[in-house]
């Protein structure tokens, strides 16, 4: 157990040092997504933002509930399964998504009118961005939490609560490769956010 003590150390730092890292973006990204919820109607806000950042949002999820899967299934082999049930999860979740899409497409064709021209939906390129980075830094926030709360105890060598040292081991491993994934898919909606911001200004 000795290693798993060095092990879960290493997992407590690293943790704490993006965790750190998060709360740094979080407070600007808040206030940014303030900003522009104060800007924009409620409705459009709610169709136009919040229903594409569940999307970009829902794919590290989508990684955080296939990890979960994958230690119900065994706790000792879950890195194992995780690649199979990740792409299961995928494969389950895009097929509907396609033919949401193509149905969706198909039925606009049929109910487009030829000699009539559609009004420009607004481009929320900028607010769904920071909508999808406050969303992610949140998620990995709550990572850090959990993986702290759980590795804590082994690297101290003391066991509290239910759970057995190991079990608290791989949870804190098995959690630790989502932080990555949820905080570069943070960094990347933001950056794209400040883009798709400064293009406006360039356009106006």
């Amino acid at each position: 157990m000795e290693d798993a003590q060095t092990i879960s150390t290493n997992i407590t730092l690293i943790v704490v040092a993006l965790l750190a890292t998060t709360l740094v973006v979080l407070v600007p990204t808040w206030n940014r997504f303030m900003t522009y919820r104060k800007q924009t109607p409620a409705e459009s806000f709610r169709r136009g933002v919040i229903a594409p950042s569940g999307i970009l949002v829902g794919i590290p999820l989508l990684f955080i509930a296939a990890v979960n899967f994958s230690l119900l299934i065994s706790v000792e082999t879950w890195y194992y399964e995780l690649p199979y049930i990740w792409l299961l999860m995928l494969a389950a979740l895009t097929v509907p998504s396609c033919l949401y899409l193509l149905f969706q497409w198909i039925w606009r064709v049929i109910r487009r009118n030829p000699g009539r021209t559609e009004s420009k939906q607004p481009d929320f390129t900028k607010e769904i961005g920071t909508a999808s980075a406050l969303g992610c830094f949140c998620i990995t926030t709550l990572l850090a939490l959990f993986i702290t709360i759980a590795a804590v105890p082994v690297a101290i060598g003391v066991s509290i609560g239910g759970q057995s040292q190991q079990d608290d081991f791989e949870f804190a491993r098995a959690l630790f490769i989502c932080i990555p994934l949820t905080l570069a898919s943070g960094i990347s909606c933001l950056g794209f956010s400040y883009i798709a911001e400064l293009r406006e200004q360039r356009t106006d």
